[in-house]
Order: C-alpha cells, then sequence, then structure tokens
C-alpha cells in the first residue's frame, strides 16, 4: 500500500471517530496528527480511542481488555456479572471480585457525598420506567412500592479473613451502576494506556471522556461541549482542556441521552431516588470536569438530578467545576473556566453566563 493510500485510511478513520464521538455527546476538534484511530462497542455506547504512541495497536488491545473486563462485572443485564448476581440474592452477601468492590466503595461514597442524589439501588425503578426495554410511565404505587426499597444505607460490604470481598444489598433492593459504571471503566483504561506506554491521546466513552497527556504542542485539547437537543450533533461550546492535571476528564449527563416523549412530555433515564421521577426539568445537561473519571460521571448526574439552583451554586462555590445547560439555552459556567473557553465558540442561539 502506497503513503497516499495509508494517509485516506487514516483520515476516515479519525472522522469516524469524530463523527461517533459526536453521537454519543462530545465533540473532539482534532488539532494534531493521530498515529491510530478506532472505535469499538461496549456497555451500550461507542468507545473511541484516538492516541499516539510507540505501540498503538497493542495500546488498544490494553484498553480494550480492561473495557470488556468491567462491562463483564457490572452489566446488570447479563446473567452472569456479578451486578446481577448481587440483585438475584439481594438479602444475602455476595462475593465479588476486588473490581466490583471497589466500583461499590465509589459508589456508596460519591452517595453520601451527594446526599442520596446519586443512589446505585435505583436499579427496580430502572426496569419499572423500562429503559432498559420498552420505556413507559409506570403506575404510581408500583413506583411507590419500588421507592420504599431505595438507599444506598442499606447495602454493606464487607471482607472476611481471607481477603474475600462481599457486598450484600437489601431484600427488594437492585443495584444500577450505570451512572457510575462507565465513569470505572474510564479509570481503568486511563491505567490500561499508561501500563501500555501511552501518554497522549483523547478517549472517549459515551459521554465520558479522558484526555492522556496535554496534545502534540502541550497546550490541551480543543473539546466541545454537545448542545443538547435532540438529533444535534453539535457543540453548544467548545473548551481547550487537558493542560493542566486538574482537567483531564470531562463526562456529561442530559436529557438528551435516552428518552421517550408522552403527552409533550420528555421522559429522560436519569431518575430522581427520591422521587422516582424522570421527566426533564429546568436543566438540559451537565458536565462535570475533573481529573477522576469515576467522580465526573457520578457527578454530573447527581447534579442534574439536583436541579438548575443546587448546580448553579455548586459552580459559584467551586464545589465542582463544569458547564450546566438550561432547557432556555442558557450555558451556565463555572468561573474557573472561563480562561479555557475557545472563543467564538459559543454555538448561535445559546448564552454563556459565568457563574461565580
Amino acid at each position: 500500500m502506497d503513503d497516499t493510500s495509508k494517509n485516506k485510511r487514516r483520515i476516515i478513520a479519525v472522522l469516524l471517530v469524530i463523527a461517533l464521538a459526536a453521537a454519543a455527546g462530545v465533540i473532539m476538534y482534532v488539532n494534531r496528527t493521530r498515529s491510530y484511530a478506532t472505535v469499538t462497542f461496549h456497555m451500550d455506547t461507542y468507545v473511541s480511542y484516538d492516541i499516539n504512541c510507540p505501540r498503538p495497536e497493542r495500546a488498544v488491545r490494553k484498553m480494550e481488555a480492561a473495557v470488556k473486563e468491567c462491562e463483564e462485572l457490572f452489566d446488570r443485564f447479563d446473567p452472569s456479572s456479578e451486578i446481577a448476581k448481587i440483585n438475584r440474592n439481594a438479602g444475602e452477601a455476595v462475593e465479588v471480585s476486588e473490581q466490583t468492590y471497589v466500583l461499590m466503595f465509589n459508589a456508596l461514597e460519591l452517595a453520601k457525598q451527594t446526599g442520596g442524589s446519586f443512589d446505585p439501588t435505583i436499579g427496580a425503578l430502572s426496569d419499572l420506567w423500562g429503559f432498559g426495554d420498552e420505556p413507559r410511565i409506570p403506575d404510581q404505587d408500583d413506583l411507590a412500592e419500588c421507592l420504599a426499597d431505595v438507599g444506598f444505607h442499606k447495602v454493606t460490604l464487607s471482607r472476611d479473613e481471607k481477603g474475600g470481598y462481599y457486598v450484600c444489598i437489601a431484600k427488594g433492593q437492585k443495584l444500577d451502576l450505570g451512572a457510575i459504571a462507565k465513569g470505572y471503566t474510564l479509570n481503568e483504561v486511563g491505567f490500561a494506556a499508561y501500563k501500555a506506554g501511552c501518554r497522549e491521546g483523547i478517549i472517549s466513552l459515551g459521554g465520558n471522556v479522558l484526555l492522556l497527556g496535554s496534545g502534540q504542542d502541550g497546550s490541551g485539547y480543543k473539546v466541545g461541549v454537545r448542545c443538547p437537543d435532540e438529533n444535534s450533533n453539535s457543540s453548544a461550546l467548545v473548551l481547550k482542556l487537558g493542560d493542566t492535571a486538574d482537567d483531564t476528564v470531562l463526562s456529561t449527563s442530559g436529557s438528551y441521552e435516552r428518552f421517550f416523549w408522552e403527552d409533550g412530555v420528555r421522559y429522560c433515564h436519569i431518575i430522581d431516588p427520591f422521587t422516582g421521577d424522570c421527566a426533564e426539568k429546568d436543566l438540559k445537561s451537565v458536565t462535570v470536569i475533573s481529573s477522576d473519571p469515576r467522580r465526573a460521571d457520578g457527578l454530573s448526574t447527581a447534579y442534574y438530578v439536583m436541579g438548575i439552583d443546587r448546580t448553579l451554586d455548586a459552580l459559584a462555590s467551586g464545589e465542582i467545576t463544569g458547564v450546566a445547560i438550561d432547557r432556555y439555552g442558557t450555558i451556565y459556567i463555572s468561573e474557573d473556566l472561563m480562561d479555557k473557553v475557545v472563543p467564538d465558540s459559543v454555538a448561535e442561539g445559546y448564552e454563556l453566563e459565568v457563574v461565580g
């Protein structure tokens, strides 16, 4: 194959990565030459790798192995997964791998920090709304019954004298780790990339992005926050991230990801653990920027649940760094991100407002 053909194939691969990442909720702007780009599908979403390292194919194989291992452990719809096993044996302590134990520890810590706005025990509610199958508005009596079983404080983690790991949920409870599992997985992918010698690139898993290194010129990467509208593959705002250790991860949760309409109301897959409701309210999306994929993933969901007032307070106080977009087209951005906004990148029809 001649150089011209190789270049054409590389360009096509990069364009495919960008297109699929856009469909997953993240717009990536290419400002350097990539040595390797590919896209796979796991955890019901696209995973894109756009990396530069000495042996990129080998690095991707290592990262893919990490993704597959997490998928096999955490997919609650897979009867052989450890999360499914815990759900089948509610009320009993179930022995699990160290990975599942650590994920549950992270989830419970995040639930405590958010006062339960993020709660990993909403599995029965998720099933009632049918987002894993046929979305529907549930019967109110069934909803009340499920709500009675929600509560992260009912979950216990333990270890035995032999070093075994155990998770026990209360009878009637079901786990749904969808709001943190991708972040945990991306964290594992980051470790795999480092071990494989990969120090530069962009990895996208659904609405979660991990930036490796600080770009070819050391100034970071241009990353777009998607317009939270149906069928939109454009960005509402573009940020330059990755030039410091604190902004290497971006996670977005929004009502545009999975939803259904009924009687003029859009119902999304993000469920309020306190009310059982999942109707779109004042926010269309929340993006959290951090150095920890697990924290960013869980917090973006938690603040979406909390609503606009609590989210704006968190942005203003520095409790979180990020972006919130409301239903009227206002983009709220924390003050510490203002110097990272790419000039003239605010989309038409949107208005930028600094919080702080």
